[in-house]
């Protein structure tokens, strides 16, 4: 399975549509963290939900997150399928800036090494089940480097 790459990047101002259902999904799985993964084809941006796979484990309620790796075995494949390349990886920070973390860069690029390259990361920080503020981070060739994303969609 081969995924095209994601040629153009993610802009600040994400589009209403999908931002819109991201910052509901995680606010509602506060006091945990959410997660999930946007993926860009012809026809646009498409969310791909992810439920918690830390959820409950003790330590790392509300503060980690991880993708089912079934879930997102399935997620690659179908967007492979349908000619989409994986535009964004997101998740929240709960009772926690939207920083893009240590744990969070280790993750997306273990050693210095991107695991995903052309895919940004959105991180939203969600407090008493409010998204107050987000942030989106790229990979500039040696770090990662944040941009911040308006949370208001009126």
């Amino acid at each position: 399975m081969r995924l095209p790459r994601a040629d153009r990047a993610v802009t600040p101002g994400l589009q209403r549509s999908v931002l819109g259902p991201i910052l509901a999904h995680l606010e509602a799985s506060y006091p945990e963290e959410g997660c999930g993964l946007v993926f860009r084809g012809s026809a646009g941006l498409r969310v791909e939900w992810f439920d918690n796979a830390c959820g409950g484990l003790a330590g790392l309620r509300g503060n980690s997150y991880e993708l089912d790796p079934r879930q997102w075995l399935s997620a690659m494949i179908q967007a492979s399928d349908r000619g989409e390349a994986l535009a964004f990886i997101f998740h929240s920070h709960c009772d926690a800036p939207a920083a893009f973390s240590a744990m969070d860069s280790l993750r997306a690029a273990p050693g210095g090494h991107l695991l995903f390259p052309g895919t940004a990361y959105l991180v939203v920080a969600v407090r008493a089940g409010q998204a107050t503020e987000a942030r989106l981070a790229r990979w500039d060739g040696s770090q990662f480097v944040e941009t911040e994303v308006s949370v208001k969609l009126e």
